[in-house]
């Protein structure tokens, strides 16, 4: 199987047809208003995220536009399959999953070796599944063993490419993937399968730099086509291979066993009649990466002159309370959006802003891990919102500051909903409030109040994409105008926390409250959300009267 001539990635046609196609393909029914392909369709959510960076990966390896304008050329007149199919063919050698030479993502050195194999069962190249360790140890409850014992081939290699990707902690040997285990990735989501890869494509020049498009040692790209740099030799670093190696990086020695193929069905795709890939062999120690920043993934730095960190995946929905970081960069220059992103958005999206049938988004996704195991898939969608160059950086701030009011009023609502139904309420002799918090909340409580502040931010996230859309329009305007689209947003903000805080005290047991503290807890959730410290220092709003200001906005 050539996982560039054989059909194997799994989409779906703007007809809701399914098919599956080779990566030549992406652009079939693109042009002449037929029926494009407009998006990958994996049985699995972690698969739709790592197929979309192989092609991504692919495109940016094999057919890097030169610079913005050839960017721009292909972005509306894509390529022919024909023409894919004819530039990506000289690289089909690389691709090979199976065969006695080198296969796509797995130890070279596997091949032919007098070292002992480790042999595992397929499943276990799924990173949910539970791995030898908790089998051992009888721990597997949840997500049992066994549960997938035969691949097919298609799915074999989506669960071979998501594996290194993603590739977590998993004991002595076993290292991470180049962005560490369970990396966010953001990808900007076009309203086709090609205008999404292709949005994603950096320039050569820009991704490139002063490195060759294609080292004649491939191996510096690819790094399966020679004897795989054990970790223990040391880390591989930026300087040390090519640039594109970022989409292919090799943590683990895998070698995939396709010995005495049977038929079946899959236990990931279900589909029947295809050879079955049942177990695979592997070594510890395969590449060891540092010093990298990858294009799909945003970063992190402890200080502005800190090496940056790979955001990781996280539990929870993902909305616009991560939108400083994903989308925008901060002002202390700590969260940065991934490379691919920001410069979508400071280089293409104006221009392409003038096409209206173009609906563009961020496109999130990532496993929270912790450590070995898989805790969740988090994924999520915002829109991506055009300015202009001469107001983006006071975008990125005004929109960095309506995202940071409603941090605030949330945690201030958390606290309120607290000290209602839990805190205990004394007076002192001057006849101010004291509450005493109790020494620790359960586990189920503590859940609770994280689904409460989850509700807040779903709930106000459509009136945040408005208000930040009508933000945008006063840049430069009128003045009065801006304060109103702040202050509006900063009522929206105070009466969905007054919302929540009524729905949920009553139907927390309100029958048990005091209800001096519900009423004393109200009162200051109020008036911290109307306090100075969110109204002007990080809405820039006129000061209001006396009787409206708190003491503080720290609930």
């Amino acid at each position: 199987m050539n996982l560039l001539h054989d059909p194997w990635l799994p989409v779906r046609r703007a007809s809701g047809a399914q098919a599956w196609i080779a990566p030549w393909q992406i652009t079939d029914g693109f042009h002449g208003a037929a029926d494009p392909i407009v998006a990958l369709n994996a049985p699995r959510p972690d698969f739709n995220g790592s197929l979309a960076q192989f092609l991504v990966g692919l495109l940016q390896t094999v057919l890097p536009p030169r610079d913005e304008v050839a960017w721009q050329d292909a972005w509306f007149d894509p390529p022919s399959p024909e023409d894919l199919r004819e530039k990506l063919s000289p690289h089909a050698d690389a691709f090979e999953l199976d065969g006695d030479g080198p296969r796509f993502m797995q130890a070279y050195e596997l091949a032919n070796t007098d070292e002992k194999l480790i042999e595992n069962p397929i499943g276990q190249l799924l990173i949910d599944q539970p791995n030898s360790e908790y089998i051992r140890r009888n721990t597997d409850h949840f997500v049992k063993r066994d549960g997938v014992v035969g691949l097919c081939r298609a799915c074999a290699a989506a669960a071979l490419f998501t594996l290194q990707t993603n590739a977590p902690e998993g004991g002595r040997g076993n290292l991470t993937s180049m962005r560490g285990g369970g990396p966010l990735t953001t990808l900007v989501l076009g309203e086709t399968l090609w205008g999404t890869v292709w949005a994603n494509v950096l320039s050569a020049y820009r991704f490139l730099d002063e490195a060759p498009a294609m080292p004649d040692d491939r191996s510096r790209v690819f790094p399966w086509l020679a004897p795989t740099r054990s970790g223990k030799q040391g880390a591989v670093t930026p300087q040390d291979v090519h640039p594109a190696q970022a989409f292919w990086n090799l943590p683990r020695r895998i070698r995939l066993d396709f010995a005495n193929p049977e038929q079946g069905v899959c236990d990931v795709c279900s589909r029947a009649g295809h050879p079955l890939v049942r177990r695979w062999f592997g070594r510890p120690y395969g590449v060891k990466y540092d010093g990298w920043v990858h294009p799909l993934s945003p970063h992190v730095r402890d200080s502005p002159s800190a090496a940056p960190r790979p955001v990781k995946g996280r539990s929870g929905a993902m909305s616009y309370r991560h939108w400083i970081g994903l989308v925008v960069n901060d002002r202390e220059a700590k969260r940065e959006s991934a490379a691919v992103v920001h410069h979508f958005r400071a280089q293409r999206l104006t221009e392409l802003r003038e096409e209206e049938r173009f609906d563009l988004r961020l496109w999130g996704f990532g496993l929270d891990m912790a450590q070995m195991k898989a805790r969740g898939w988090s994924e999520g969608q915002m829109p991506l919102i055009a300015v202009a160059p001469e107001y983006r950086e006071s975008f990125e701030t005004l929109s960095g500051d309506m995202v940071q009011a409603a941090h605030r009023v949330a945690g201030n609502l958390r606290r309120a909903v607290e000290k209602a139904l839990y805190w205990s309420r004394k007076v002192d002799s001057k006849g101010k409030t004291v509450w005493e918090r109790p020494r620790g909340l359960s586990t189920n409580k503590t859940q609770l109040f994280e689904s409460l502040q989850e509700s807040f931010w779903q709930n106000t996230e459509p009136v945040f994409f408005e208000h930040v859309q009508r933000a945008r329009d006063t840049l430069g305007g009128d003045e009065a105008a801006a304060v109103a689209v702040r202050a509006s947003w900063h009522d929206a903000l105070c009466d969905e926390a007054l919302r929540l805080f009524d729905l949920w005290v009553q139907s927390g047991g309100q029958e048990h409250a005091d209800l001096k503290a519900v009423v004393q807890a109200r009162r200051e959730l109020r008036n911290f959300n109307r306090a100075k410290g969110i109204a002007q220092e990080l809405l820039g709003l006129p000061q209001r009267d006396k009787e409206d200001q708190a003491d503080s906005d720290v609930a």
